[in-house]
């Protein structure tokens, strides 16, 4: 029984052990756990902007998935400078190189 009265949280009395409420010790636990969680809320947002200001600061271009420096410059992405590969107008590829399958016209 020792270990459900002086140990065990009940969540139906805030997560205060029976025995602390029962000797008014629950008052005291739940403002030094707002005192704690306030300090951690502080700490975390002055991190973040922390973080926010250092960021800005940088300015860095971030990349986009498939996109290489090449596209932002204007010109074309070394993934179509392949040899052996065109581009058509609906985007589809073709292999300029024929068909080992295709019937002679």
């Amino acid at each position: 029984m020792g270990y459900y009265n002086d140990v065990r949280l009940h969540s139906a009395i805030g997560y205060i052990a029976p025995r602390d409420k029962l000797e008014g010790r629950a008052e005291a636990i739940l403002a030094d756990r707002d005192r704690k969680l306030a300090e951690a809320r502080e700490a975390r947002q002055a991190r973040r902007e922390e973080l926010r200001l250092t960021a800005k600061e940088e300015e860095t271009t971030v990349t986009q998935a498939g996109e290489t420096d090449a596209d932002r410059a204007g010109e074309r992405a070394a993934r179509e400078n392949r040899p052996g590969r065109r581009t058509v107008g609906t985007g589809a590829s073709t292999n300029d190189a024929p068909s080992p399958h295709a019937v002679p016209a």
